[in-house]
């Protein structure tokens, strides 16, 4: 459990260091707005292959680690070094826009592989009566590491890009920084014994029907669906955050790096505040909370203009998705079912890729023709559709 924790904290300096900037260096290739929302829906669309593969290759693992490291921690990782190597062969324009979308997209379906088979392990690695206390310590670490790395990787964009013409440089730097920190996480997984599995491989079930599965687990079932339109819903406007944050509000990679930062400070402050709270009332109280004061979030990014009114904004989005992030995880290792675990984490991951494909080519399509305010609003609306799904009837049977 303790290189677990090691492994999460530097697997989120490795996505401090990339995620939110793979856009930004998109941006500064070339790649129109458009381009982004392809960015973000082909990444998504390839994920889905990912955790449907990998949950049939996890039936057949004697065992889970070396897989997961594999995939995961070596090949998944390796695409990170790749995009940062990219404009040294291939300069400025189409075709270096085209490679960032093919290397991210083949980034996400390798982690995606691994997936179900982590969920599986980290299910069987921590009990289930400790999860909330464990996790919120273990996310707390990645929050620590985000607040640090964060303004770093955006001060490092900026230093490096004014001295340059191409703009290019400081991107390719913390995406040399996020490999690096990818490399120690891999390390650091790499070192967990591999925990013996939660159901015995004579009771476990090889899902071949999916409906059959949804039919006999409703709570799953609903959990899938509301996720899909919070899903959905979210991904209309979350890829074009940071992009509007320099494009509409005239900030810069520094200011992105200040407002991550931010983020990951508040919620430090929402993981103290909801770790104990999860195990305490139970996920789904904390989802419930979490989930109706979520929605206002993109609405408020209407009326910001200027790059410190997005901090106002994060300083909440921090402590609220912290809550979010901890109880949706345990919620869903808590309604998938043991016997088919794999299956379920396949199906609920794809189900959110599937959104996640769907919400940036509209939201893409919204800010096209009509503005970014169009699809920050549409988005709020949809969360909270998908929070009132998951009220009504997510209503789990069995204890954690």
């Amino acid at each position: 459990m303790k290189w677990f924790w090691l492994d999460g904290a530097f697997s989120q300096a490795q996505d401090s260091s990339s995620l939110d900037y793979i856009p930004l260096f998109a941006l500064a290739a070339g790649a129109t707005a458009g381009s982004i929302g392809v960015l973000a829906a082909v990444g998504n669309l390839v994920s889905i292959l990912g955790y449907l593969w990998g949950a049939r290759i996890g039936y057949r693992l004697r065992q889970r680690k070396p897989f997961v490291v594999a995939a995961g921690g070596g090949a998944s990782r390796l695409m990170v070094l790749l995009l940062a190597l990219l404009p040294l062969a291939f300069g400025h324009g189409t075709a270096l826009v085209l490679l960032i979308i093919a290397l991210s997209a083949l980034r996400l379906m390798l982690g995606s592989l691994a997936n179900p088979p982590w969920a599986s392990m980290a299910a069987d690695l921590v009990p289930s009566e400790s999860r909330g206390r464990y996790f919120a310590s273990r996310n707390v670490a990645m929050g620590a590491v985000a607040l640090v790395v964060s303004p770093v990787a955006g001060w490092i964009v900026r230093t490096v890009n004014v001295r340059t013409s191409t703009h290019l440089l400081g991107y390719q730097a913390t995406l040399l920084l996020a490999f690096l920190c990818g490399m120690l996480s891999t390390y650091s997984f790499s070192r967990i014994p591999e925990p013996p599995p939660g159901v015995p491989d004579r009771l476990r079930r090889r899902t071949r029907n999916v409906v059959d599965l949804l039919r006999r687990n409703p709570a799953f079932a609903w959990l899938a669906a509301s996720s899909f339109v919070w899903g959905f819903s979210l991904n209309v406007a979350s890829p074009f955050f940071n992009v509007y944050l320099v494009t509409g509000l005239h900030g810069t990679s520094a200011n992105v790096g200040i407002a991550t930062g931010v983020s990951a400070l508040t919620g430090l402050a929402g993981l103290a505040l909801f770790g104990n709270q999860s195990d305490k009332r139970g996920n789904r109280a904390v989802l419930v909370l979490t989930g109706v004061l979520i929605p206002i979030l993109p609405i408020l990014w209407v009326f910001a203009r200027a790059p410190y009114h997005v901090y106002l904004i994060n300083t909440a989005s921090g402590v609220l998705w912290a809550g979010y992030n901890l109880a949706s995880f345990n919620m869903l290792l808590e309604l998938s079912p043991l016997e088919e675990r794999e299956a379920a984490v396949a199906l609920y991951q794809s189900a959110v890729s599937a959104s996640a494909v769907l919400g940036p080519l509209v939201g893409g399509l919204l800010i096209a023709t009509v503005g970014y305010p169009a699809a920050f609003i549409v988005s709020g609306v949809g969360r909270f559709v998908g929070s009132i799904l998951f009220i009504l009837f997510v209503r789990p049977k069995r204890a954690p």
